[in-house]
């Protein structure tokens, strides 16, 4: 009986250290991780929901953008257009620069 309560007792161990562990850990570095974040599925079933667009969201880009950003950027604007509901137009202004500290991706914040 104690040899049972020791081997479960490991193993208990065992599942909680292996849940302590990051799923995936992402350490900041200056190349394409090729990461993903998938679409919500409201965005994804919004034909069949019958959902329209409700948001008019411009993007006006300051400075020279790399192509894969303006991708993703554009994506993320059309999921959001999905998402939003607004009668007011909403302008988004994008500059590309290098950020002082690089556990940052990137950083937002309101114009008026």
């Amino acid at each position: 009986m104690k040899a049972k309560i020791i081997i479960l007792a490991l193993l208990l161990y065992a599942v909680h250290a292996a849940a302590q562990q990051p799923v995936c850990t992402l350490e900041p570095k200056n190349v394409d991780a090729f990461t993903r974040v998938e679409q919500p599925s409201i965005y994804r079933d919004r034909v069949s929901l019958g959902k329209t667009q409700s948001a008019n969201i411009t993007i006006n880009y300051k400075t020279a953008i790399p192509d894969s950003a303006i991708t993703a950027i554009e994506e993320a604007v059309n999921i959001w257009g999905w998402l939003l509901t607004s009668i007011r137009p909403i302008k988004i202004d994008v500059y590309w620069q290098n950020l002082p500290n690089e556990t940052f991706l990137a950083a937002a914040g309101p114009t008026s």
